[in-house]
């Protein structure tokens, strides 16, 4: 309700009354109703006592008629400010019972709101650690799909070299036997132009003569020299890629042993895994609901709150609103003591006037 101030003091009226003990002695006036007519002379001068205090009354009439406006439109204001503070009085009266229900049912929702909360923050870590094993495993698998995929390509290039050695594998032994045969061939010249060197021919001359002596040309000498060298680096070669196939092999059969032990421990924990995926999952989800239950609460608690904190900020107003109807009431009622205070005056005064209008001396 509106915090009205309904009236400010009557102040106006503080001086207004002085002339009442002046006014007091009238009641010797009203007396006179029985002087004798030889009395008169006496009851007129008291006249003089009645007109000053109706000159004194008079010069504060103003300040008792605005007093009294003042008064009478205070005393307006404090009856609406009344009934506005007792409406909303009733009403906040009305929801007192749900306040306090209210307000226990806050302490009570508080309590269970923090429980949950807790709950909440458990079940979030042990699904955090759950969700940490699964990455592991998933990890672990991405590792062993990406080495499978690594061990097929290479399984494959040494297939294709196995085939490559294997369609050059005749070829290579009659190779090697042709070689064989020409480093034989080639030993044996070799050994004729030593022998004809020791005998003081140049290795020229020497050579020379013992391509004769085996009934060969230079050029022929030439021709086979090259096809010997070509021959041994076809079997360089061949042999070079029978050491890398080889090689690689054994690399590849060591990945694949690594792969298989790494495959069965992983196959091991499929079950678990499988296992802990569903509950994850289903952790997951009772607490995703709980989450949005607790929040839910945690809105209701505060929409509880906020009408807690209204009610109370009704209450304080209502009471603040009661001290300044009682304030109101107070002043209101110093006014109306000094306005019943003139009255009282007036009235004397009537009465003195009718009295000494009584006397036939003085109404003559």
């Amino acid at each position: 309700m509106k915090g009205q101030k309904i009236i400010s003091i009557i102040t106006i009226l503080a001086c207004l009354f002085t002339l009442i003990a002046g006014v007091m002695g009238l009641r010797y006036v009203s007396d006179q109703k029985d002087i004798k007519t030889k009395e008169g002379q006496e009851a007129r001068a008291n006249i003089d006592t009645l007109k000053d205090g109706m000159a004194k009354l008079e010069s504060n009439r103003a300040a008792y008629d605005s007093g009294k406006a003042d008064y009478d439109a205070g005393m307006a204001k404090y009856e609406a400010g009344l009934a506005e503070y007792n409406t909303g009085k009733a009403t906040l009266d009305s929801k007192t019972a749900a306040y306090e229900s209210g307000k226990a049912s806050l302490v009570t929702a508080k309590t269970q709101l923090d429980a949950a909360a807790a709950k909440l923050a458990a079940a979030k870590t042990q699904l955090d650690a759950g969700k940490a094993k699964l990455t592991q495993y998933e990890t672990a698998k991405a590792q062993l799909d990406a080495a499978a995929k690594t061990l097929a390509a290479s399984k494959a290039q040494l297939d294709a070299g196995k085939a490559q050695l294997d369609a050059n594998a005749a070829a290579y032994e009659a190779g090697k036997t042709q070689v064989a045969a020409g480093e034989a061939k080639a030993a044996q010249l070799q050994a004729g132009v030593e022998a004809a060197m020791k005998q003081g021919m140049t290795q020229e001359q020497a050579l020379a003569y013992v391509l004769k002596s085996a009934g060969m040309t230079a050029e022929q000498y030439a021709a086979q020299k090259a096809a010997l060298e070509a021959g041994q680096a076809k079997v360089k070669e061949y042999e070079t890629n029978k050491a890398a196939y080889d090689a690689g092999m054994a690399k590849y059969e060591a990945g694949l042993a690594q792969y298989n032990a790494g495959k069965a421990q992983l196959d091991a924990q499929t079950a678990t895994y499988t296992a802990g995926k569903a509950q994850y999952e289903a952790g997951l989800a009772q607490y995703n609901a709980g989450l949005a239950q607790y929040n839910a609460g945690k809105a209701k608690y505060e929409a509880g709150q906020k009408q807690i904190a209204e009610y109370e900020a009704g209450a304080a107003k209502l009471a603040a609103a009661e001290k300044q109807l009682a304030d109101a009431k107070a002043q209101l009622e110093a006014g109306k003591a000094k306005l019943d205070e003139f009255e009282a005056g007036q009235a004397q005064i009537d009465e003195g006037k009718s009295k000494l209008m009584a006397i036939e001396e003085i109404a003559a």
